[in-house]
């Protein structure tokens, strides 16, 4: 059990989808501040555990706002 966060990237290509390059290289950007990801394609899904708890939730939440690009 657990909760979800997704963020859809804006497309780098014009298929978009599973295979969109937008998502390449955050799974090790993500990693270097400690936080899995599940990058596919211009889709960005964040799973942390149903016990996470809530600082832990805005620390992971602020660090996608960091390091995502600007709308």
């Amino acid at each position: 059990l657990g909760s979800i966060g997704v963020v859809e990237l804006h497309p780098l290509t014009s298929e978009g989808g599973y295979h969109d390059p937008a998502s390449a290289n955050l799974r090790e950007r993500f990693l270097e501040h400690d936080v899995l990801i599940r990058p596919l394609g211009n889709v960005v899904y964040v799973l942390p555990p149903y016990v996470t708890p809530p600082a832990e939730i805005h620390r992971i939440f602020d660090i996608l706002e960091s390091l995502l690009p600007p709308a």
